[in-house]
């Protein structure tokens, strides 16, 4: 803030403002904004594509290949569909991995402490205990 004299506000993508100094903020009367849960869908996107590149395909093998001017048709790689996806958390970003599994016909076992069986359910998880 001290290199910005003319800065009037700070938008943080994620939760919370834990790393912005509110003090100095209000002091130099810079708004501090934040947006729970603004990037759930962008972030929900790297478990997805990690197994996409799991599959037949093995996009980012068959992508260097093109890039390189060949064409490597190829059915070797794991598939997807009938694997189990497990995931630590129900919250916004894991709810999204969660209910986007569903289009690779995965089954998803998930762990939360906080969410209830009913929203497990209609997420289509099988909600596990940490036993």
């Amino acid at each position: 803030m001290r290199k910005l004299p003319d800065f009037r506000a700070v938008g943080r993508a994620g939760v919370g403002v834990d790393n912005i100094d509110l003090q100095e903020a209000t002091r130099r009367g810079v708004l501090v904004m934040s947006t729970p849960g603004g990037n759930a869908v962008s972030v929900r996107r790297t478990p997805l594509l990690r197994c996409s590149s799991l599959s037949p395909a093995r996009f980012p093998n068959s992508t260097a290949a093109l890039r390189e001017g060949r064409w490597e048709k190829s059915s070797s790689g794991t598939e997807v569909r009938g694997k189990t996806l497990g995931l630590i958390g129900l919250g916004r970003i894991g709810s999204e991995v969660a209910s986007r599994a569903e289009a690779f016909d995965m089954r998803v076992l998930a762990y939360d402490p906080y969410i209830s069986e009913s929203a497990a359910k209609e997420l289509q998880v099988d909600l596990r205990s940490a036993r």
